[in-house]
């Protein structure tokens, strides 16, 4: 969750790049697989509660007007 919703938030804001950086995003994600820190399935639920808090900054931003 860490990793996934700064990662889509950044994405948003460049979408040049927005492939490049959900990609460092899912890294950073499965790295604490890798270390053993977590299992795939907490990695799974992770991605979804980040993309979830992502969008309602993006929704918030939006709103707000702070949105480009």
């Amino acid at each position: 969750m860490l990793s996934t919703a700064p990662s889509e938030i950044l994405a948003y804001l460049f979408p040049t790049r927005a492939d490049f950086i959900r990609m460092l995003g899912k890294e950073a994600g499965d790295s604490r697989v890798w270390a053993g820190l977590h299992y795939d399935i907490d990695n799974y639920a992770g991605v979804e509660l980040g993309r979830a808090v992502a969008g309602k900054f993006i929704a918030r931003s939006k709103h707000d007007g702070a949105d480009y």
